[in-house]
């Protein structure tokens, strides 16, 4: 008897183990990024000057470190700062990192930007860095099986489910249950969807 799994992340949660500082995203080391076409290179661009020690300083370089597309570094000059990262766009990881900081400080602007060089999108949704990996990993998933995405990066995957609509709706519940409860303003609402199964 098979035993149904399934798996989701929520881009809030997300830590990506990374070892390249180029930008070059291969957080596993194994290289599997080369085979999937999901995954693109990491660009990024400081804009202005890293903090200068602690725990931002820490922050900033495992930024760096993780380059988990699209993510985006905040700094005040009275030192506080915010960052969001694995996020399925830049304006929405800016604007998050924004409000972090400003919670502590009212001059915080932009310092570290990363983007994919390519950005990539499927049925409509850019991708994030962890789901790009997901995504390159679902072909490899046991049947029935489905994968569904949110339009911000939350995403949910099923395998090894009893039917095809089983897993379409285990993905789905997976993906639905990442999404932000409360939104800060001005963000668009998360929406979820199967994009693909079988």
């Amino acid at each position: 008897m098979k035993t149904p799994l399934s798996f989701g992340l929520s881009i809030a949660a997300v830590v990506v183990a990374g070892l390249v500082l180029t930008g070059a995203n291969d957080a596993s080391g194994t290289g599997d990024e080369a085979e999937n076409p999901y995954i693109s290179k990491a660009i990024i661009e400081e804009t202005g000057p890293p903090p200068e020690g602690g725990e931002a300083a820490d922050v900033y370089l495992q930024l760096l470190k993780e380059s988990a597309y699209a993510a985006a570094f905040a700094l005040s000059d009275t030192g506080a700062f915010g960052w969001a990262d694995n996020h399925a766009d830049i304006d929405l990881a800016e604007a998050l990192a924004l409000r972090r900081c400003t919670e502590h400080a009212s001059d915080c602007r932009i310092v570290l930007r990363i983007t994919p060089e390519t950005p990539v999108q499927v049925d409509g949704f850019s991708l994030s860095y962890t789901t790009a990996r997901a995504l390159g990993e679902y072909t490899y998933k046991p049947v029935p099986k489905a994968v569904a995405l949110s339009n911000r990066g939350d995403w949910g995957m099923a395998w090894g489910q009893m039917s095809k609509g089983a897993a379409e709706k285990v993905a789905l519940a997976n993906c639905e249950k990442h999404l932000p409860k409360k939104d800060p303003a001005g963000w668009p609402d998360g929406v979820c969807k199967n994009i693909w199964a079988e």
